[in-house]
């Protein structure tokens, strides 16, 4: 089969073209507020933590990890099953004290301890391969749909350059320097519905066209009893567990996930409505999985056991409408992810690394002034994104995802302490985060990024191998490092006085404070009354 490469440029250009309009409008008002505000609305929106690598480097895990690969939608979904103890908190203090980031939010809670600057630096290095593999997913994509006969998986840096500028165009149009960001979630909301309907798409195609129906699908595993040990085949050993902690923290922590600049005033009704959508949302994305797998190996079609599966399904069907569904659905994944994601780094970067060293303007309007660093922050970590992606063009999308997730994961210490650990003390906090990160850069971040997939290092007579295919010595030694400093230094150190008041503004004591009370009052006279106690 072959397909028109300009065609599918143009429908490329139709699709993203359609997002800015659906924007517009949704800024303008034109669109009714009821459906732009809509809690279900929002809720669909935090969907973009379903990456391209959700949407095509999932099948290569599965073909590895067998069922391990259920751990990426198991963790997102503990996320979900732990909201009322770690997202409502965490919103509830974003929403109170008006923080807008992971990083602003430790610098509240952790004063003394110069935490939000060196959590910028983890996220903003955790971000580079993510964005990098976005770039990678839709250039690689775009290249087998254009030219499916090709031997080797193609990355075109034209068409690296046209994405980043398209996505760094609307970031900076319908991001920045904006109060209300009604079109931003409406977009978001739309790209979540549209990678989930080309999965679906596929998976409905994979099991009525291809085996024509269930029973049929059936008959054929028991005919071929090889094809069901995909399910539980595993690799080495099973990591599961720990493959369920990677995900989770990256759904926890990453930027495009932890964004509380959309609708903050429905964030918290969202994530109560999210706490079934998005559960439903995952499982109606893992139900084809492994359907798909199995007709791609019935079909004996091409790029089995590579990141692309699903796109060598629709070539060996010969289906070209097929094939431009699951094409847009990764583009709509990908712009999802890197919107989010240059949005929050840009205002992290904004506040923690660019204004302690520029100061405020005396002239300017504030306002615009904010607006016009975080535009020239967009534009600087979009180049970064890019120039990432051509650097590590030669890593897969599951190399490059387990870096950036291991980055987030050096994080849960800190989670822990502003949402559930009033005794936290920040030193100690800071720096597990300093060696974990410093470890997982040495064993992760610095290998992917040279084309280092495996290295051996000798540590205590031992030879130990570490990179991307041995993710899981990475994981254990970066992390275990990081709990082992954080237990020794909270171990030897005292919890300074602003880390209690903070603790206790949070709401992590038992105790009561009158900033944590509600008042409620419809008349002058009633807040009056109602403030005069506390006064």
């Amino acid at each position: 089969m072959t397909t028109d490469a300009l065609l599918i440029a143009f429908l490329a250009l139709v699709y993203l073209t359609s997002l800015f309009g659906l924007a517009y409008l949704s800024d303008r008002n034109i669109l009714p507020v009821s459906v732009t505000r809509s809690p279900v609305l929002h809720a669909l929106a935090q969907g973009t933590f379903i990456s391209a690598w959700g949407y095509y480097g999932i099948f290569s895990l599965a073909q590895t990890h067998g069922y391990g690969a259920l751990a990426y939608y198991l963790g997102t979904g503990a996320l979900l099953l732990f909201a009322p103890f770690i997202l409502i908190p965490m919103t509830r203090i974003a929403n109170q004290f008006q923080l807008n980031s992971f990083a602003d939010l430790l610098a509240f809670r952790f004063p003394t301890a110069s935490l939000g600057k060196w959590v910028t630096v983890v996220l903003l290095l955790s971000a580079m391969p993510l964005m990098a593999l976005q770039i990678k997913a839709v250039v690689e994509a775009w290249s087998i749909a254009v030219a499916p006969n090709r031997t080797e998986i193609g990355f075109s840096p034209l068409f690296a350059v046209l994405f980043v500028a398209t996505v760094c165009s609307f970031a900076v149009i319908f991001g920045t320097g904006r109060i209300n960001q009604n079109g931003l979630v409406v977009t978001l909301a739309a790209e979540s519905v549209l990678k989930l309907a080309g999965i679906v798409s596929l998976g409905g195609v994979a099991i009525f066209s291809v085996f024509n129906g269930p029973g049929d699908l059936d008959q054929w595993l028991v005919a071929h009893p090889e094809q069901m040990n995909i399910v539980y085949q595993v690799l080495g050993q099973d990591n599961s567990p720990w493959l369920v902690l990677i995900f989770l923290s990256g759904s926890l922590l990453m930027p495009h996930a932890f964004n509380y600049n959309n609708g903050r005033k429905l964030q918290i009704r969202s994530l109560r409505i999210g706490s079934w959508l998005i559960p439903l949302y995952l499982m109606l994305m893992a139900l084809p999985l492994f359907p798909i797998i199995w007709a791609a190996e019935s079909l004996n079609a091409p790029y089995i056991g590579t990141d692309y599966i699903a796109l060598g399904v629709a070539l060996a069907l010969e289906n070209p409408v097929l094939l431009t569904i699951i094409v847009l659905g990764g583009l709509s994944a990908a712009t999802g992810t890197m919107v989010l994601m240059l949005l929050t780094l840009s205002t992290m970067t904004l506040n923690h690394l660019i204004l302690p060293r520029t100061g405020l303007p005396s002239e300017m309007s504030l306002y615009k002034w904010l607006a016009k660093w975080q535009r020239i922050a967009v534009i600087a970590l979009a180049i970064l994104a890019l120039l990432s992606a051509l650097v590590m063009s030669d890593a897969s999308l599951t190399a490059l995802a387990f870096t950036a997730f291991m980055g987030t994961l050096q994080l849960i210490p800190a989670l822990i302490g502003l949402v559930l650990w009033p005794e936290a003390r920040g030193r100690a906090i800071a720096y597990g985060i300093y060696v974990g990160a410093a470890l997982w850069a040495m064993t992760m971040l610095i290998p992917t990024f040279i084309g280092v997939s495996s290295f051996n290092l000798e540590l205590f007579n031992l030879s130990l191998s570490f990179g991307s295919d041995h993710w899981q010595n990475a994981l254990a030694l970066s992390f275990g490092a990081n709990l082992a400093v954080l237990a020794v230094v909270h171990g030897t150190s005292s919890q300074h006085e602003q880390e209690r008041e903070s603790a206790l503004l949070c709401g992590l004591n038992d105790e009561s404070v009158p900033s944590m009370m509600r008042l409620v009052a419809l008349t002058p006279q009633a807040m009056i009354e109602g403030l005069t106690p506390a006064l």
